[in-house]
């Protein structure tokens, strides 16, 4: 019985991950306009806000217009998913750096609820962590496995 649990916990915890990812993918990230296509970095529904969270991401210092192009993502997202039971869709961008004045002033007339924060890029990765991860060379030995694996399951199915 021992076994059989500990075989069943292990298989819902490599679920998880699987079951996140389609529900990830099923929100879409694409937004259309007429012939022009936009794309979405991060788009997440939060259950205990009933809301949509708009993340955009930016590996620069923050700019002004970046806040039009993720209130446009916001708008869109409102207009095109948002049930009426949902609350407002909130906007998060994310920059590497930001000028606090620069923000206060970009979103000083802004309806939409959104929020600026900056984050920081460790150079190194701690030793003890990095012994721990495969090489790139065990990750694409490792993908090819899998895609190998995946061929033979296909010639299988159609009788190759």
């Amino acid at each position: 019985m021992l076994s059989h649990q500990i075989d069943l916990e292990l298989y819902e915890r490599q679920a998880i991950p699987d079951k996140l990812t389609n529900f990830a993918n099923k929100l879409p990230n694409k937004v259309s306009t007429n012939n022009n296509d936009y794309y979405i970095d991060l788009l997440f529904y939060h259950l205990d806000l009933r809301c949509f969270i708009v993340v955009e991401l930016k590996n620069t210092e923050f700019k002004p217009e970046f806040i039009g192009q993720l209130g446009f993502y916001v708008t869109a997202v409102d207009e095109t998913l948002k049930k009426e039971t949902d609350n407002d869709t909130i906007g998060l961008l994310l920059c590497e750096d930001k000028d606090k004045l620069t923000v206060e002033w970009s979103l000083k007339n802004v309806n939409a609820p959104i929020g600026v924060a900056s984050y920081k890029v460790k150079n190194a990765i701690p030793k003890e962590i990095m012994e721990k991860l495969p090489t790139e060379e065990e990750l694409n030995l490792y993908i090819n496995k899998l895609q190998n694996k995946e061929e033979n399951d296909y010639k299988k199915i159609i009788h190759i």
